[in-house]
């Protein structure tokens, strides 16, 4: 897996061996949307609103990613992977007076609330060819201190190896303006106060967040990993929402038809909103009108409401479904159905909300029929799902059932990612063996959890030998279980390649799982 590390640079991780495979990960959701300050197109990892704040800007009327962030870890969310997107936003800048050639400096990243100011001295310095430097970005309300890097004795001689040009070429907060050579240094940073003390110079304009975003913007390119596909610098995550900005109800269909691709791609679930609308007969309307028709989507309804002022506009119930999933996920698992029983607090809406409409028993079942989660309140604020469901349950039955569907997802993402480490030994019975035993013991721990469906068989078979691989530029293995609620078996074949993995249906008859 590739992961982008503090300087920009892609890392690749390689397995180490065949270790076991885990069985229960951190549950992770992503998000795509614009923030007011951060890294553009590049996948942070948040585990807390206090962290997403520090790092994005906190909330921000122009879109909901703060809002959703909020809702998710609110409502139980333990991880988060951000992907801040921007459309023409532009960085501030920062002057710093040099008699006659100021030092001129880009912040690094676009927003309006990115704040970086600098201080210039001259303590230990030994000539006037030298000087002190230090950046701190600061919270733009608060002026907190965010992030801090100091240089000391830098150079204004570009021939010498503490160059400041050459310093700050992998500073995390400015990038050097082109500009010509510095003659002389720049002056200390003086202090207005009485008192003295550490002075700082404030930026010389400030940056914006741009346009709208669109599409286009969302979608990206896988080429250069902007947008959506800057997740493939990101750790493994089960469920993405794209976060519409202010006054949009949601993504336009090319995002979701792209978003729903690359979601299969990773096993993961894409979350849709529904229309803005206040009735269930709207939103049935919607689905039958086709959209959306995919097992890697899941759709819900009701939006929410806030409890304390109704009258404000239904908001998204996304981040906070998310929230209520992934916290299931890490007290169960994802094979069980959220709030299966009513002696759990998963489902429990927080104070601050409401569902924007109150739907009957008719309501709730004609949703499912056409594949959109029922939100109905029960007792206590509880959110009750009489079943959860893919956005294909109305076209393909066995498709229909989310909690069979992300186990489907969860086995192959975990087998695909546990045993990369496979195509680097050599392709031989033994190492066949070592595969087969490693996805066994994981495939019969998720059974004693009950994963699986119980019969007489004992409900998952895995094969990973000499017939398996005849022929194969790689090591491939089949793997079938039948899920709690599933009509047929699962069966797949993974192949671990040089380049990569490919996962696959496939007809291989498990004459113990028929």
């Amino acid at each position: 897996m590739a992961a982008l590390s503090g300087n920009g640079m892609t890392v690749i991780e390689a397995p180490i061996g065949d270790q076991p495979i885990a069985i229960a990960p951190t549950p992770t959701a992503a998000f795509l949307g614009r923030g007011t300050a951060g890294p553009v197109n590049t996948p942070v990892v948040v585990d807390s609103v206090t962290a997403f704040d520090r790092t994005f800007g906190g909330e921000w009327s122009g879109n909901t990613l703060a809002e959703q962030v909020r809702l998710f870890f609110q409502h139980g969310g333990q991880r988060a992977i951000i992907v801040r997107l921007c459309n023409a936003a532009r960085c501030g800048e920062l002057t710093l007076p040099a008699d006659g050639a100021d030092l001129r400096l880009t912040i690094r990243h676009p927003g309006s609330a990115e704040r970086v100011r600098a201080s210039v001295d001259y303590d230990g310095v030994a000539d006037d060819k030298h000087f002190n430097l230090t950046l701190q970005r600061v919270d733009a309300l608060a002026r907190h201190i965010l992030d801090q890097e100091i240089y000391a004795n830098l150079s204004i001689d570009a021939d010498s190896s503490v160059w400041f040009g050459h310093a700050l070429v992998d500073s995390a907060l400015v990038r050097l303006t082109a500009q010509p050579a510095l003659t002389v240094r720049p002056q200390a940073t003086r202090s207005q106060s009485a008192h003295g003390g550490v002075a700082y110079q404030p930026m010389s304009q400030l940056g914006d967040d741009g346009a709208a975003l669109t599409d286009y913007d969302f979608v990206g390119s896988e080429r250069t990993h902007a947008g959506l596909f800057a997740l493939d610098l990101a750790p493994d995550f089960d469920a993405l929402y794209a976060c519409a900005d202010a006054g949009d109800s949601m993504p336009g269909p090319t995002f979701v038809a792209a978003a729903a691709q690359y979601c299969a791609s990773r096993n993961a679930m894409l979350l849709v909103d529904p229309p803005l609308a206040d009735d269930a007969e709207s939103v049935v309307d919607w689905r039958r009108g086709g959209a959306l028709d995919s097992e890697h989507v899941m759709t819900y309804f009701p939006r929410l409401r806030r409890r304390d002022d109704p009258a404000l506009p239904a908001c998204s119930a996304a981040g906070a479904l998310m929230g209520l999933l992934l916290r299931h996920d890490a007290q169960h698992h994802v094979f069980t159905a959220l709030a299966d029983s009513p002696h759990q607090n998963a489902a429990l809406l927080h104070r601050d909300w409401l569902p924007s409409a109150t739907l009957t028993t008719d309501d709730a079942l004609t949703l499912l029929r056409v594949g959109v989660n029922p939100m109905v309140v029960g007792e206590r604020r509880r959110l009750v799902f009489p079943a959860l469901v893919t956005a294909a349950n109305r076209r393909e039955r066995r498709q229909g059932s989310l909690p069979d569907q992300r186990l489907k997802k969860f086995v192959l993402r975990q087998i695909e990612r546990g045993t990369r480490w496979a195509v680097f030994r050599d392709r031989d019975q033994t190492l066949w063996a070592q595969v087969a035993e490693q996805v066994s013991t994981f495939m019969g721990s998720l059974a004693e959890r009950g994963a699986f469906a119980e019969g007489p068989a004992r409900g998952w078979s895995v094969r990973c030998d000499a017939e398996t691989n005849a022929g194969v530029d790689g090591v491939r293995l089949l793997i079938g279980f039948r899920t709690i609620n599933g009509e047929s078996p699962i069966m797949f074949a993974i192949t671990q390649h040089s380049d990569g993995t490919t996962a696959c249906r496939t007809a291989f008859a498990y004459p113990e799982l028929s």
